[in-house]
């Protein structure tokens, strides 16, 4: 059963009125307050955009199914990991960073609204794009760090929680509910990342 259209319009409408009212002051979680190992557990979990994107991978490969459910939570880390040592070297992706990150909801959870099963290869794709953004905003703050081995292993580790979490978190919307209900939630993370492209634009 597809998402009627005029739902989908609802949940637009809904979000671009909040982010007329709400005022510009997300924290994102790439801001320089953590360091070792700790930090970089915690850092995936302390901003919206980086925990519901990598929330929405693991519901993703939940959605698709077959070999997607630990496919993508594998190679969305791996590639992150590339990502976050381009951080480190002197580059102007920083440019693009926050936007990238922000369509990253809006592709992903666009996927799962719409039910978007497209090859794997695609999928991969998909994922390491915008893990590699994922990872640079981590990158940038190694130079911070007390320890950078230990904040990037933390930074994954902490990835993978999230990824795990999407996935138990589709498993039981589809079992107790159905897919549709996943769908809409899908639905829900690809409208929140209008304001956060709002944000990247401010």
């Amino acid at each position: 059963m597809k998402i009627p259209a005029t739902l989908y319009l609802k949940f637009f409408l809904i979000t671009v009125l909040l982010i007329i009212f709400l005022k510009n002051n997300v924290a994102y979680s790439h801001i320089f307050e953590e360091l070792g190992f700790e930090g970089g557990v915690r850092h995936p979990f302390l901003g919206i955009d980086h925990f519901l994107c990598m929330l929405a991978v693991g519901m993703w490969g939940m959605l698709i199914g077959g070999r997607s459910i630990w496919m993508l939570p594998v190679v969305f880390p791996l590639i992150m990991g590339l990502g976050i040592y381009i951080g480190v070297l002197p580059n102007q992706l920083y440019l693009y960073q926050e936007l990238a990150i922000a369509l990253s909801l809006t592709v992903i959870g666009s996927a799962i609204a719409l039910n978007f099963k497209p090859k794997e290869f695609i999928t991969i794709l998909i994922v390491s794009f915008f893990a590699i953004f994922h990872g640079y905003a981590h990158g940038m703050e190694i130079p911070l760090t007390s320890n950078p081995n230990l904040y990037i292993i933390g930074s994954i580790v902490g990835t993978s929680i999230i990824h795990i979490m999407g996935i138990v978190l589709g498993f039981i919307i589809i079992r107790v509910f159905s897919d549709n209900v996943l769908r809409v939630l899908g639905g829900l993370i690809a409208f929140s990342s209008i304001y956060h492209i709002y944000l990247a634009f401010s």
